[in-house]
C-alpha cells in the first residue's frame, strides 16, 4: 500500500506542477491578445501570428491542466447519487468509472499520438498565416491525454485504498 500511496502522491505532484507551468501561459496568452487587440485597432496594422500564438497557448492550457483540474476534483461531476452513497460504494463507483475514463483516455493517446507523429512525418502546417507547423500542436492531445491517464490512475488508486483499508486508512 505504501508503494500505492507513493505513486498516488508523485502523479498528484506532476500534476500540480504542470498545472502551475501552464497557469503562466494564461497571463502570457492575455498579453499577446492584447498586443493582437492593440495593432490592429490602434495602428491599424494586425499582427500574423498573435491569434495563432495564442490558439497554441490556450491549447496548451486546456489540454495539459486537464490533469491538474483532475487532481483537485473540478471536473463537472453529476454527484447527485454519488454524495448520498457510502465512502466504499463511492470507491466502487469511481473504479468502474476510472476503467471508462482509462479506454477513453488509451484511445487518446494512441489515435492522438500518431496523428502528431504524421503532422511531424509529413511537415504539416496550420492553414492560417504563418502556417505554424501542425505537430507541436497535435502532441498537445498525446501529452494532455497521457497525464490525465496518470491522474486517473492516481485517484482510482486512491479509491482502491479506501475500498481495501476503509475511509480513514484503518479498515
Amino acid at each position: 500500500m505504501i508503494t500505492l500511496k507513493r505513486f498516488a502522491a508523485a502523479v498528484d505532484w506532476l500534476s500540480e506542477k504542470t498545472g502551475l507551468l501552464v497557469a503562466v501561459l494564461m497571463p502570457a496568452m492575455v498579453l499577446v491578445l492584447f498586443f493582437e487587440v492593440f495593432s490592429r485597432y490602434v495602428f491599424r496594422h494586425p499582427t500574423s501570428w498573435a491569434q495563432e500564438t495564442a490558439i497554441f497557448m490556450f491549447a496548451a492550457i486546456g489540454l495539459i491542466a486537464g490533469a491538474d483540474a483532475m487532481r483537485k476534483k473540478a471536473h463537472i461531476n453529476v454527484d447527485i447519487l454519488h454524495t448520498a452513497l457510502p465512502e466504499r460504494m463511492k470507491s466502487v463507483v469511481d473504479l468502474c468509472a476510472a476503467l471508462v475514463v482509462l479506454f477513453f483516455l488509451a484511445l487518446v493517446i494512441i489515435y492522438g499520438g500518431a496523428a502528431a507523429i504524421d503532422a511531424f512525418e509529413f511537415g504539416l502546417k496550420r492553414p492560417m498565416r504563418p502556417q505554424l507547423p501542425l505537430g507541436p500542436f497535435l502532441a498537445l492531445i498525446p501529452f494532455g491525454a497521457a497525464l490525465l491517464f496518470l491522474q486517473t490512475i492516481a485517484n482510482a488508486v486512491r479509491s482502491l485504498i479506501v475500498l481495501i483499508e476503509g475511509p480513514e486508512g484503518d479498515g
